[in-house]
């Protein structure tokens, strides 16, 4: 019977990160992952000659080699040198009769790009931008050791407002025009949640981020970031065992002790499960344990958020003949993006978007060529009514309605230069994730459960003593940069957990 300071159970985003950080710590620490890779959703995949990249529209809060944001500094604390790509611009917004507008990063370029969008908006803008500055400071500063409530009541009073108002409203008290806040809250689709669900200080950091941090991307693709976190762990002592599937996670008085993997028992001190909290209470947990009634209650008021499709497609063209100019184009059915998060869930395509990484990095694939990334989300009613013999058919013909929609909304004309096209469904992501329904976003996000509310309350959140969860469905929601902060929380907690033990 082997036995660790620490398990670590998925080596997905969230747990590769709490991994590295408590391996660093000097815990011996053991990741079990049921695939023959790391990564989870951060991976990539071949089709011929073109690699694709799996699942990673691009990094938020990574920032410049100058001033760094959160990403590259936790990369850099885990000793991962990379080469990062940053992109100049945020994304090409299209809503077919209503709205064709590109956006910059940088604060002043970005305001008068929505100036020129939408007249008179500047002012309004400038002081989204000002709060998001502000937002950002307060909730370092409130995660810090040296927070005091009283720094938080004075210098930082509208963090809490920010916090407790939807966007719609935080934007209506901003003044922001109608029109200039459809716009602005194009990236609502990263999270899952639209306007009049998300919280304010989410979405205000958020676009602050991306304006001030730059979009950007590993230039070998998000594997790149597995594999090198995979590769701190080793370096720190760690161990990771792939085709490895936790079935149980034992617990006794109270306590996490170890887990069952094929039939084996493996004891730990601390375990740090990278999964659903539904999936941890409702599958590995022995059912005759009883479950803490507020974590339990949590989860089941909680709603699954959406279920994602996407289509990867290797052409025969270059960008630049092809005329593909944005690295990242967002068209959207309604310029409402509360209208467009309605048609996500049907048959409609709601939100569509649509990456070409050699916009980024020139040799993404081979010369001469260049690769699209699609991606809208899943109709779970209309997948669960494909039957198995149609799956296949229904997948062609998917793909054959995604090209015609993104040469009819963008002008540009991709099918004569298709050599490789594959498509992913719900249940694609259901069979690499492991998650609920495939879901990439965990826990639906609202106004109420947000990222504040979840991390006042994360202790409280705990199922049993030394068990710890991290990623998408965990305190700070979905999102790579998200779920790498999240790992590097869980893992600094055990951390503590343990120096309290001894």
């Amino acid at each position: 019977m082997n036995k660790y300071d620490v398990i670590v159970i998925g080596a997905g985003n969230g747990g590769l990160s709490a991994a590295a950080t408590t391996s660093i710590a000097g815990l011996k620490t053991l990741v079990l992952e049921r695939h023959n890779l790391p990564g989870g959703s951060a991976t990539s995949f071949v089709r011929g000659r073109f690699e694709f990249e799996s699942a990673l529209h691009e990094l938020c809060d990574l920032g410049t080699e100058e001033n760094p944001g959160t990403v590259r500094k936790l990369f850099d604390q885990y000793d991962c040198r990379m080469d990062w790509y940053l992109e100049d611009h945020l994304f090409h917004l299209i809503v077919p009769g209503h709205t064709d507008v590109v956006l910059p990063t940088g604060i002043e370029p970005f305001c008068q790009a929505m100036e020129k969008a939408v007249p008179g908006c500047y002012d309004s803008v400038k002081a989204l931008m000002d709060l998001g500055r502000t937002a950002v400071e307060a909730q370092a500063y409130a995660m810090s050791p040296k927070a005091s409530k009283l720094v938080m009541m004075t210098k930082y009073a509208d963090f809490l407002r920010m916090a407790g108002a939807t966007t719609r409203q935080g934007m209506n008290a901003l003044g922001v025009p109608e029109k200039a806040q459809y716009i602005l809250e194009t990236y609502w689709c990263y999270l899952g949640a639209p306007a009049d669900d998300l919280d304010f200080l989410t979405t205000v950091q958020m676009i602050y981020k991306y304006v001030v941090g730059h979009p950007g991307q590993p230039a070998d693709k998000s594997h790149r970031l597995s594999l090198t976190l995979a590769d701190t762990i080793l370096r720190h002592g760690g161990d990771i065992w792939y085709n490895c599937e936790v079935s149980k996670i034992l617990i006794e008085n109270g306590k996490a002790k170890g887990v069952i993997v094929e039939g084996k028992e493996i004891r730990a001190d601390h375990i740090i499960a990278n999964c659903s909290p539904s999936t941890v209470m409702g599958r590995m947990i022995d059912p005759s344990i009883p479950r803490p009634e507020y974590p339990l209650k949590l989860a089941n008021a909680r709603h699954t958020a959406l279920e994602l499709e996407t289509m990867y497609v290797g052409l025969t063209r270059s960008a630049q003949e092809l005329g593909i100019h944005d690295y990242s184009t967002l068209i959207m059915s309604d310029e409402d993006p509360d209208l467009q998060f309605q048609k996500a869930n049907g048959k409609d395509k709601g939100v569509f978007i649509a990456n070409c990484l050699n916009c980024m990095i020139p040799n993404a694939s081979p010369k001469g060529t260049c690769t699209l990334f699609f991606t809208t989300f899943g109709d779970e009613k209309f997948w669960a009514g494909v039957k198995p013999q149609d799956y296949y058919k229904v997948k062609e013909a998917r793909m054959k309605d995604w090209v015609d929609y993104y040469e009819k909304c963008t002008g540009i004309t991709i099918r004569p230069y298709i050599e490789e096209i594959t498509f992913a469904s719900p249940a694609t992501f259901c069979r690499y994730l492991n998650s609920p329904n495939g879901t990439p976003y965990g826990y639906q996000v609202t106004w109420l459960d947000n990222i504040i509310n979840r991390l006042t309350s994360m202790d409280k959140e705990q199922i049993y003593k030394n068990l710890r969860l991290t990623g998408a469905a965990c305190e700070n929601i979905d999102g790579y940069n998200l779920c790498y902060l999240n790992g590097n929380i869980q893992g600094r907690k055990t951390i503590q957990d343990a120096k309290e033990d001894k």
